[in-house]
């Protein structure tokens, strides 16, 4: 009897342990398939409103924001993942890209980059590049502007003085004043053009017609529209340009404001040249 028992509770000790394996590995089983599934997560991706063709700056309407959802630690190639659209706004398209399709990191030169510094920079639709040449002086400027950066141009003029005075003042023996007999003008410096982006510098070699001899020249491109540029021809045979960083300065600067008041005085012929 006693035999009989102990093989019984054997047979339930072996069952037990039998069934305790059983649910044990059934566990694992369960966690090793939540360790394999794969989490999702969000991904944004830029995708171009229209037709983007090689050349032409990126604006903020070309450009909208897509969220997908997808395993996490996915990779999408070259796709730019993950920025806002401001990270390609004002960059160049190197390729020409059609709407809908998503954009990647060798479409694009992004503002700032070496490859966007190197680009020769189409205008916008509707406007027009337009040179500037510029001296040695200009370019001490100007050395830290880039494509892409903004300028201001400048106008240099002359304007007659109402008073007839003398360019060299005369002076009166009799009563020691000053005579006027001619007329003078006043330099004046005012904002022609605000704010134009700069498309490129280029250096060409150009042959000197004076001297008949080869020289390097250095333009300035900036981005203007047909009407700044016909202003220009407008003005162009009476001053002179002159470009600067683009900066909020406003109204002109003349020979009135600039130059010492005695000075001044003297240069317009003195006391009877006030008058």
């Amino acid at each position: 009897m006693n035999q009989k028992l102990i093989i019984i509770l054997s047979v339930i000790i072996i069952f037990i342990g039998a069934l305790g394996l059983l649910v044990n590995t059934g566990s694992k089983r369960e966690g090793e398939v939540a360790i394999k599934q794969p989490t999702k997560r969000n991904y944004t991706f830029l995708i171009a409103t229209r037709d983007i063709n090689k050349g032409e700056t990126i604006g903020a309407l070309d450009i909208t924001a897509e969220t997908i959802e997808d395993d996490e630690n996915k990779h999408f190639g070259n796709d730019i993942v993950d920025k806002n659209k401001d990270f390609v706004v004002d960059g160049v398209m190197l390729s020409s890209v059609s709407k809908g399709k998503r954009l990647e990191y060798g479409d694009v030169a992004l503002l700032g980059s070496q490859e966007y510094n190197n680009l020769k920079i189409k205008p916008k639709n509707g406007y027009f590049s337009f040179a500037f040449p510029l001296k040695d002086e200009d370019l001490v400027v100007l050395q830290n502007l880039k494509t892409g950066d903004y300028a201001d141009v400048y106008f240099k003029y002359q304007t007659k003085n109402k008073r007839n005075v003398s360019i060299v003042p005369k002076r009166d023996k009799n009563n020691q004043s000053y005579g006027s007999d001619g007329s003078i003008s006043s330099a004046n410096l005012m904002v022609f053009l605000r704010k134009k982006k700069i498309l490129f510098i280029e250096k060409k070699i150009i042959t000197d017609p004076i001297k008949q001899e080869e020289k390097i020249a250095t333009f300035l491109h900036l981005e203007l529209s047909q009407d700044e540029i016909k202003q220009i021809y407008a003005v162009e045979s009476v001053g002179d340009f002159y470009i600067f960083p683009a900066s909020g300065a406003n109204g002109v600067l003349s020979t009135d404001n600039v130059l010492p008041k005695d000075f001044i005085k003297e240069y317009k012929g003195g006391v009877d040249g006030q008058k």
